[in-house]
């Protein structure tokens, strides 16, 4: 089972800056506070904020693909970020990201060990955003890049870089759509 509720406070001021709140309520629970500033003469540069928790489960699969534990990984940070829209057509910013969690096994060898970490990244991200909805598109697409890197000096437990690119498509077939 799983639910999950949302508000929205927008425009919390003349510039169109708004709040949201999440909460879920499952076997994964979870809460979140989103702060958005736009500012600038037409409003396209941005600032924002976010507070989370997440509680997620998570499976451990030996090399033949059978699960051998499940882990219970709750975690608790910020994030900030700042960067330009581009009209309707897409956007670009960077930020800084922190948490720090706990993971532990719910189900499998109880001698496995619980494991602290701590996330502190720096990232940067562009997208092209030409979808006609974001909820149930039927054309357009949408193309995001982003590249994170995880440095210790921001209190991560490692240095790595990561590079993420995802993409979605919608197309319509009279009243039917299809999205990859």
């Amino acid at each position: 089972f799983n639910v999950r509720a949302g508000i929205l406070h927008s425009p919390l001021n003349d510039t169109g800056g708004e709040v949201r709140y999440l909460a879920q309520i499952s076997d994964e629970p979870g809460l979140l506070a989103e702060y958005y500033q736009p500012f600038g003469l037409r409003g396209r540069w941005f600032f924002g904020a976010r507070a989370q928790y997440e509680n997620r489960k998570i499976n451990v699969f030996d090399g033949a693909g059978n699960r051998t534990s499940e882990y219970d990984a709750s975690q608790i940070g910020l994030s900030l970020n700042g960067g330009r829209e581009f009209g309707n057509y897409g956007a670009a910013m960077a930020g800084l990201r922190r948490y720090t969690g706990n993971a532990r096994v719910e189900i499998g060898d109880p001698s496995l060990p619980e494991d602290d970490y701590d996330i502190g990244e720096a990232f940067v991200e562009g997208s092209i955003d030409r979808l006609d909805s974001a909820y149930l598109p039927r054309s357009g697409y949408l193309l995001r890049l982003r590249y994170t890197r995880s440095l210790e000096a921001l209190g991560a437990d490692s240095d790595f870089a990561q590079v993420d690119f995802d993409g979605i498509s919608g197309w319509s077939f009279g009243k039917h759509s299809l999205q990859a």
